[in-house]
């Protein structure tokens, strides 16, 4: 019954990404997502992106992303977030409220590669347009190096909406301990499919990182973070952004 309800939801999502190709920006992502899922966990998670750069247009940009998700099953894991965001010289504001769902559509080790699939939706939440974001999430283990890659189409709805931009996220770590993997992530955009702009105009950037997750001990859960420092690599991509993630995550 599990293996039909994920081919189901696999299917459906395929049918999703094959109407937003023929329907047809934003940011490039700040997140790499693992497909790996776990039932009965509760997250709460605090994440955010605030960029450096010498033109005072581009200095001090900041994203955050506040959010609680759960394990429904052990192939779906859905979470809910509210995203605010500041430009350089504004004041920080919520733009959009976001439900995701993360489904897991292989066993762990039972291909190549781990697979899964991303689905999220934002809500405009200052009259704008509205985002679907699709695509597979992708993950090997090699010895004792983890290796993540996300394909993500995003798609704005609504008046004025541009067409199915194409992203990418990737994130390669060293399980040196459970409290410290160091490694490095890279973050990018590349425009519109079918019309991508030259590649000063994309945004690229790529950087040092460590993930590590801290047991809280007694039944209490655990705290998971995550910290990269981001160069940019295009004209179009801020000089430095520095990410950051903390997730409290318990079981139920």
């Amino acid at each position: 019954m599990r293996g039909i309800l994920r081919l189901w939801a696999g299917a459906g999502l395929g049918a999703a990404l094959a109407m937003l190709s023929v329907q047809t920006g934003a940011a490039a992502p700040s997140k790499v997502y693992s497909p790996h899922v776990e039932k009965g966990e509760l997250e709460i998670e605090h994440r955010g992106i605030v960029d450096k750069d010498g033109d005072p247009d581009k200095d001090g940009a900041l994203t955050i992303k506040d959010g609680f998700g759960y394990g429904i099953a052990d192939w779906w894991f859905a979470e809910a977030y509210a995203e605010h965001e500041r430009e350089a010289g504004e004041d920080l504001e919520l733009v959009a409220v976001e439900v995701e769902s993360i489904f897991r559509l292989t066993e762990p080790g039972e291909y190549w590669a781990d697979l899964g699939f991303l689905a999220e939706y934002a809500f405009s939440t200052k009259g704008g347009t509205d985002e679907v974001e699709l695509g597979p999430l992708i993950e090997k283990q090699i010895g004792r190096t983890v290796h993540t890659a996300n394909v993500i189409f995003s798609k704005e709805i609504g008046d004025g909406a541009e067409d199915v931009m194409l992203e990418y996220a990737w994130a390669s770590r060293w399980r040196l301990s459970p409290y410290f993997q160091p490694g490095f992530e890279a973050f990018g955009e590349f425009g519109e499919i079918g019309d991508f702009p030259a590649l000063r105009d994309q945004e690229h950037k790529i950087g040092p990182a460590a993930i590590g997750t801290v047991p809280l001990g007694n039944g209490a859960g655990k705290l998971h973070y995550e910290a990269a420092y981001l160069f940019g690599l295009t004209d179009e991509t801020p000089d430095g952004a520095f990410r950051w993630l903390l997730e409290y995550e318990l079981r139920f």
